[in-house]
């Protein structure tokens, strides 16, 4: 099952490319290993290939070298945050959708991220069958849109 791990930033990263294998790919951006882990597994389940990243700084960077469909991001990280990320992402590359997670669920941190782009916010403990949801939604009208 060496697909539903992707790779983690660190590792060679793909050439620009939005399927794998014919696969969708997301970037998983979680300081939690376990997090990062339980996202791509559920996303392997949807038929994506996701790659990861342990921070905010870091998952720009792989997805300068990727074509990714879905990021999903936690909120709350160490050094920049998942707002940032959000930011960043919609500026540098609009075409990817992006999936908010949080512990701490507060109502103005949902609305800002939904105003400033993102498909969905989430709460955490995130059960494998709202993700799978999440995820199947964000890269149905991701394909959709590109048509």
């Amino acid at each position: 099952m060496a697909c539903c791990r992707g790779r983690v930033q660190g590792e060679a990263a793909p050439q620009k490319e939005t399927c794998r294998m014919g696969k969708p790919q997301i970037l998983v951006v979680d300081d939690e290993p376990t997090v990062r882990a339980f996202v791509q597994e559920v996303a392997s389940l949807c038929g994506c290939d996701a790659d990861a990243a342990p921070d905010a700084e870091a998952a720009i960077r792989v997805m300068e070298k990727g074509d990714y469909v879905l990021a999903i991001c936690d909120f709350k990280m160490p050094g920049k945050n998942g707002l940032w990320f959000l930011k960043e992402a919609k500026k540098r590359f609009s075409a990817t959708r992006v999936i908010m997670l949080t512990a701490s669920g507060g109502l103005q941190d949902a609305s800002k991220c939904i105003e400033l782009g993102a498909e969905k916010y989430l709460l955490k403990p995130i059960k494998v069958e709202e993700l799978a949801g999440a995820i199947r939604e964000a890269i149905g009208e991701g394909k959709e849109a590109r048509r």
